[in-house]
């Protein structure tokens, strides 16, 4: 069982065939996101090549206006792009400590903002929505700019990616959305009725996404024929511009982008409905998952957390490869970071293991996972 791809589905194939063979109208897929994502969230929704090149389209506008403010706060414990986007602007990170919940809360952000604070970006930690409220209010009290990071859940409704100055959606892997593994898309919201004059005419001035018409087919193959998949991946590659720069979204992930988002409500229920299932099997085995620990859990996750003995992680990641099950390890910690000021993250980072989601399983699998994974757990009643 493979981690991260989402299930295509003949719509999905098919679109990325004709978007690769040059048969779908970029310009026509690209309008048809821009519609749907700019009528559900009520702003204006600008289609990037990856969430990435959104937060540092974000971050360069923000830094052109406040050229005498440099610090950008993010989370401890969260995805690596994060830090490479702000270290690229030529700005710097700064980090807070995550709660229980691996969100970020409200009171480990007081004492990171300064008189050279930018911007603080939220993150909903796989999909678990984040104090929005609370983080919002305390960033316009200081006078700084907030990204809503919501990449790894498009939920229209539900709040996500709508809070500060900038939204942030992703297309790639582990997402609600998924055009493919590397640089397949991404939407940039624009909040902030000030920020969108200047913001559509950066993005307008950019190149359209390039070298992607075998992007889909490398994402395909990975899984199954990784040898194939490393071929054409370097086939594509070569020749191109490292690191990536923002772009407009190719034609290939628009094209794919759409028959995914008619599929999101019906995959989101299935999600949940696997939520459901693991958070009944994981408390019958007393496994501590964090992010369903509290009354307020979340009813959806795009990707599941339990807690191992850090001792004893390689040996369960072992024993459930050994059953075809693969497991995957949180982001680590940033190399400058002090791991005495952010303790959460720290044991965080030494201790999570991500448990798989397929939509084909049933009940009676996720039992069989959890009754694998109990002797290898941080116990329910340990803390």
């Amino acid at each position: 069982m493979r981690l991260g791809l989402r299930e295509w589905g003949p719509a999905e194939l098919w679109a990325g065939l004709r978007g690769a063979m040059g048969l779908t109208a970029r310009a026509s897929s690209e309008a048809a996101l821009t519609r749907w994502f700019s009528e559900r969230f009520g702003v204006p929704a600008l289609m990037l090549n990856s969430g990435s090149s959104a937060l540092q389209l974000a971050l360069q506008l923000l830094s052109a206006q406040n050229p005498d403010r440099d610090e950008v706060v993010l989370p401890a414990l969260a995805c690596p792009a994060l830090t490479r986007v702000v270290l690229a602007c030529g700005l710097k990170a700064c980090y807070a400590d995550i709660g229980a919940n691996l969100n970020t809360p409200v009171d480990a952000l007081h004492h990171c903002l300064g008189p050279r604070s930018l911007a603080v970006i939220l993150v909903h930690a796989y999909g678990h929505p984040a104090d929005s409220a609370g983080i919002q209010a305390l960033c316009e009290q200081a006078g700084v700019a907030l990204i809503d990071d919501a990449a790894q859940r498009i939920e229209p409704g539900s709040g996500l990616g709508t809070a500060g100055d900038f939204g942030i959606f992703s297309f790639a892997q582990s997402k609600s959305v998924v055009c493919g593994i590397d640089g397949s898309g991404g939407v940039l919201l624009v909040n902030s009725r000030r920020q969108q004059m200047a913001m559509e005419q950066r993005w307008r001035e950019l190149p359209v996404a390039e070298r992607r018409r075998l992007a889909w087919l490398e994402f395909l193959l990975t899984p199954r024929a990784p040898q194939a998949a490393y071929y054409v991946s370097r086939w594509r590659r070569r020749g191109a511009a490292s690191p990536r720069r923002p772009a407009r979204i190719a034609g290939v992930d628009a094209a794919i982008a759409l028959p995914q988002l008619a599929s999101l409500e019906r995959r989101q229920q299935r999600r949940r409905q696997l939520l459901e299932q693991y958070r009944e099997a994981l408390h019958r085995f007393g496994i501590e998952a964090p992010q369903l620990a509290s009354a307020a859990s979340p009813d959806y996750l795009a990707r599941l957390m339990v807690r191992i003995v850090p001792e004893q992680r390689e040996a369960c990641r072992n024993a459930l490869a050994a059953q075809g099950i693969a497991s995957r390890l949180p982001y680590r910690l940033p190399a400058a970071l002090d791991p005495l000021t952010c303790p959460q993250a720290t044991r965080s980072a030494a201790e999570l293991l991500e448990l798989p989601l397929p939509a084909h399983w049933t009940a009676d699998d996720i039992a069989l996972l959890a009754r694998s994974v109990a002797p290898f757990c941080v116990s329910e009643t340990t803390h």
